[in-house]
């Protein structure tokens, strides 16, 4: 039985006397230090981290690239200025000061705000005067049987008399029950019949100064549509053979001379159509026109 506990006892943990000797440490050679292959300034690959909101697609370095990908990219972008993984920590950040209780950020915006909040509720009043009149002392007495020979209703008159008047609400007009509603105003009417007298006296005067002797009437609308459409049916026979020409070569003259001589037509055709819309057209006699 003795024999057996012996051998499962570790032989640092036996009272022994070689255990007061200290034993040599055994010092640990150092291996030769890992340097990796590859720079590590190298980008992660297929990596999708700060690419919102950014020129690049999906994921960056897809094709794993060793050198920043900002300078070697092209003129899009990766980086941002606040894409990170947390604030910036600088070199002089101490561990031993730390925030403590009633110094961050949310404190002192409290103390701010109920700071805020006592001086709403203060009443500004100049330097030495108080909020209250100050208590009567016991050898006071209170100032008892006054008469006062004020006329109040006097007063009251002549205060209302001078006060400046109310101000009362107008109600905004109907526009509808107004009598001239929905007519022409009469400044059209008087502009309109102006016009129409200085395009009489023009008229008048261009008749007078005609030194030909010749005589010019008003054309109808009867003939003015006449000559419209005879223009127009003018203007599609021209429009059907200019439509029927074929390709020309650039050295086929008399082809293209007919061509624009075609186009010509049709833009003087034009040109008069738009002439004959005019509202007021006026024309010589035919039987004063010497042919």
């Amino acid at each position: 039985m003795s024999s057996y506990y012996h051998q499962k006892v570790d032989i640092d943990e036996e009272e022994s006397v070689y255990n007061l000797i200290e034993r040599p440490v055994e010092v640990m050679a150092k291996k030769e230090m890992y340097r990796s292959a590859y720079p590590g300034t190298t980008p992660p690959s297929y990596s999708t981290f700060a690419l919102k909101n950014t020129s690049k697609p999906g994921v960056a370095n897809a094709g794993g690239s060793y050198f920043d990908l900002d300078v070697m990219g092209g003129h899009h972008t990766i980086k941002k200025s606040t894409a990170t993984m947390g604030r910036p920590v600088k070199h002089d950040v101490k561990p031993d000061s730390f925030t403590k209780k009633k110094q961050g950020h949310y404190t002192d915006v409290l103390k701010t705000m109920e700071t805020q909040k006592a001086k709403k509720f203060e009443r500004t009043l100049p330097d030495g005067v108080s909020k209250r009149p100050p208590i009567p002392k016991k050898d006071e007495k209170p100032i008892m049987g006054l008469i006062t020979k004020k006329n109040y209703i006097v007063s009251n008159a002549v205060d209302n008399i001078l006060s400046a008047p109310r101000k009362v609400k107008q109600m905004e007009p109907l526009w509808t029950q107004k009598a001239e509603y929905g007519k022409v105003p009469d400044y059209l009417s008087k502009i309109k019949q102006e016009i129409q007298d200085e395009y009489e006296y023009i008229q008048s005067l261009q008749q007078q100064n005609d030194s030909t002797g010749k005589s010019m009437r008003k054309l109808s609308d009867e003939e003015k549509e006449s000559l419209i459409d005879g223009l127009r049916k003018k203007w599609n026979e021209l429009h059907e053979r200019y439509q029927s020409f074929s390709f020309a070569m650039p050295n086929d003259k008399v082809h293209i001379q007919r061509k624009e001589a075609v186009e010509q037509q049709m833009d003087e055709i034009e040109k008069s159509i738009i002439k004959l819309s005019k509202q007021n057209i006026f024309v010589y006699d035919e039987e004063d026109i010497d042919y």
